[in-house]
């Protein structure tokens, strides 16, 4: 949620600086007014225009991303596709499992599958999990259906829709900014003309340091928040498949992985420890956490879960005892 929040500040900031620019701009070469837009609307004036642009089309692209077409367009475009007869067969009865496990109906599921030897797999949208097919062929079947307990955790946690609806205030801003871009270097046209080329360059360097400022001053904090917010999320889905009883799943896929990607080694004693050589300032801007973090955590979980769940099996011995 402070991702959201953070992305629609800087997006507001971006509208407010930029769109009046845009607006003179287009009314240099079609004069209008926004008059057809503010009185149904019933607003003051064109503060009250850059008001709800700045909330309404981020909404409108959000709800858009969710619905089936564009969902599907988007899916499309991203190379995902439904999975071959063969992948289904490997994978259905896994998600079987996974859904018996957590109480989730298996329809609410979509599965997607995308052609790529990196050893992924990734949760988006409402219901929607995409296997890469490196997946199948780099994990065994239970360490799979760790992962898929961990995607499923970024669906219950909503985390998905967070991220879809940041994306679309994104964009947003994403698309002013592209336009500023366009117009500075239009504006190389006039600069053609003799004397009236030093106030256009003027303007276009005016320009380029208020782009440059959006770009990397403003967004920077949203960047950082994001992502420390995002190892937030990546231990709480970790932890969800913990709670459903697939931590050891998770765990053995996350050394498998890790191992392969030479993000932790093995010691003869079997003991891991960390190869990652990231700095301090480096795991700013690195949306997953350490490794060898994930598995100590999840050691720590799976001790929790294994205890109260001996804590529990007692209690139902105690109490078939006294009934008996």
């Amino acid at each position: 949620m402070i991702q959201v929040i953070l992305t629609y500040i800087v997006n507001v900031i971006i509208v407010f600086v930029f769109f009046p620019i845009l607006e003179s701009a287009v009314q240099l070469v079609y004069p209008f007014s926004w008059d057809w837009f503010i009185k149904p609307l019933h607003l003051a004036d064109k503060l009250d225009v850059y008001i709800v642009l700045s909330i309404a089309l981020p909404i409108i692209v959000a709800i858009g991303l969710f619905l089936p077409p564009f969902s599907w367009l988007a899916h499309l475009l991203q190379g995902e596709r439904k999975p071959s007869a063969v992948e289904a067969e490997y994978i259905e009865p896994l998600l079987e499992e996974l859904c018996t496990r957590s109480g989730v109906s298996r329809n609410t599921l979509t599965l997607r599958m995308r052609t790529d030897e990196d050893i992924n797999a990734f949760a988006s949208g409402i219901n929607h999990i995409t296997i890469h097919t490196g997946a199948l062929s780099g994990l065994d079947k239970r360490h799979l259906l760790g992962v898929l307990a961990h995607e499923l955790g970024h669906l219950r946690n909503r985390d998905t829709i967070y991220l879809t609806i940041t994306y679309a205030m994104d964009r947003l801003g994403q698309l002013i900014l592209n336009l500023v871009i366009l117009l500075n270097g239009a504006l190389n046209i006039l600069a053609l003309i003799p004397i009236v080329n030093i106030v256009i360059r003027i303007i276009q360097i005016v320009l380029l340091v208020m782009i440059a400022a959006v770009e990397y001053v403003l967004r920077l904090p949203k960047w950082i928040t994001y992502y420390f917010d995002s190892r937030r999320r990546e231990y709480a889905a970790d932890a969800y498949a913990v709670s459903i009883g697939l931590g050891r799943e998770l765990r053995e896929g996350l050394v498998a992985l890790g191992l392969a990607t030479e993000q932790i080694g093995m010691l003869e004693t079997g003991e891991l420890y960390d190869r990652e050589s990231t700095g301090f300032f480096s795991r700013l801007f690195i949306t997953h956490p350490k490794m060898i973090k994930r598995i100590q955590r999840i050691d720590e979980g799976i001790e929790i879960y294994e205890l109260k769940r001996s804590l529990l099996w007692d209690r139902m011995i105690r109490k078939a005892k006294c009934i008996q």
